[in-house]
């Protein structure tokens, strides 16, 4: 039997004041996946969503904050155990404000970040050696990019 395909996004924000810096969220220290690991602001697109839609939804809803010149950078494809995911890496830049991560909410399976902070892409490597398909994604475009 096929597993369930499930498709994300991940977002690259780089930071205004000093674009070498990104966005990392921590995940929460209850989390079932990557407990306590900073990684990126990432989402499951929902029914008819585009990608792009879902990457503004997770900028907007986890974030709270609104994105400009929203661009693809990377695709990636990984077996995880009870499912499938391809998941698109966004690059977008902030529309002005700073992040706020919003307080827990009932409702369907949301990751809510515990904490979030600029820093360079090395504070990713920890969730991709813990299998992060969003850090893995991330680590190699920064490789590819600097070579």
């Amino acid at each position: 039997m096929a597993k369930p395909q499930k498709q994300s996004v991940a977002l690259v924000i780089p930071n205004p004041s000093d674009p070498s810096d990104i966005l990392a969220v921590r995940r929460p220290l209850d989390d079932d996946e990557l407990p306590g690991v900073w990684g990126l602001p990432a989402g499951s697109l929902r029914g008819s969503e585009t990608a792009e839609g879902a990457a503004r939804r997770v900028a907007r809803d986890k974030l709270g904050i609104a994105l400009h010149r929203l661009e693809p950078i990377a695709v990636g494809d990984q077996e995880r155990m009870a499912y499938s995911i391809t998941m698109t890496l966004f690059r977008g830049h902030l529309a002005g404000g700073a992040p706020t991560l919003p307080a827990k909410q009932e409702g369907p399976a949301v990751t809510y970040y515990a904490d979030w902070r600029w820093s360079r892409p090395a504070t990713l490597e920890e969730g991709a050696l813990r299998g992060s398909l969003c850090c893995q994604l991330c680590l190699q475009h920064y490789q590819t990019s600097l070579r």
